[in-house]
């Protein structure tokens, strides 16, 4: 499988800082976005350290076999699941421990999305209420789940879409990187087909545009890849930029026959 990527962070219109780190790195394929929890001290610290960790474990240990699991390997999950899951649960170690004996950055935290692809196979894993859309063709589908107090309210079936929205307390993250000790991520594996489009964002975009409206440019074959995140930022801030704007868009094809 050949990938293509391309990806952008916007400080947003109502910002001064950007707590926002993204890493793209398709020659490598790796790809992460992660967002800083606002009203939390450091946010931009904290999503550093979870980019920089997850980054560098993900790249050391496939260049050294000796190096430290320090949260074991599963036997179940891909070699690239396995690498992804010890470098979200590194990340969140390290952002405790520097949150616990730095008071200046007491309580800062971070959601994270990452996706490693192999051949044909994407692993994927999240924390927090950063997402990941595929699209094949026209169809977009969320492949991450808001860890969210609005959408567990969702799930219940105690407020509707609209509701959901609108609804005050949009920003409630019931999971992230950094709060406690250790942290569960959500892991997929999926295979991947030609003309297959990956995006991953922070909630700066999807609070300002709908799925819809993301579709539509990501789908446009009129643009590159460049071209489509740069509107996405567009857009977002012509609609309010109320929050820092992140995105790493991915396209999967088919190898060439000289390749």
């Amino acid at each position: 499988m050949q990938i293509e990527a391309f990806g952008l962070s916007d400080v947003g219109k109502n910002r001064t800082l950007n707590e926002d780190n993204i890493c793209f790195l398709p020659e490598e394929k790796i790809f992460i976005v992660a967002d800083g929890l606002g009203g939390h001290s450091s946010g931009e610290v904290a999503s550093a350290i979870a980019v920089n960790t997850v980054r560098d474990f993900i790249l050391d240990s496939k260049k050294d076999a000796d190096i430290t699991w320090a949260f074991g390997i599963n036997p179940d999950l891909s070699w690239d699941t396995n690498r992804v899951l010890n470098g979200i649960r590194l990340a969140n170690q390290k952002i405790f421990l520097e949150g616990s004996s730095d008071l200046s950055k007491k309580n800062m935290a971070s959601t994270i999305v990452v996706v490693v692809i192999t051949d044909n196979e994407a692993s994927i894993a999240h924390v927090g209420d950063s997402r990941i859309y595929l699209f094949n063709g026209n169809v977009i589908q969320q492949i991450s789940n808001d860890h969210s107090l609005v959408a567990e309210q969702l799930k219940d079936n105690l407020i509707t879409n609209e509701e959901a929205s609108n609804s005050n307390y949009k920003n409630v993250i019931t999971r992230a990187l950094g709060i406690k000790e250790t942290v569960e991520a959500d892991f997929q594996e999926i295979l991947l087909d030609s003309g297959t489009y990956l995006l991953l964002c922070s909630d700066g975009l999807t609070n300002m545009l709908n799925d819809q409206e993301i579709s539509a440019i990501v789908t446009d074959l009129n643009m590159n890849l460049t071209d489509k995140c740069e509107t996405l930022i567009n857009k977002a801030n012509e609609n309010g930029g109320i929050d820092n704007i992140s995105v790493v868009l991915i396209q999967c094809s088919h190898q060439n026959s000289t390749d």
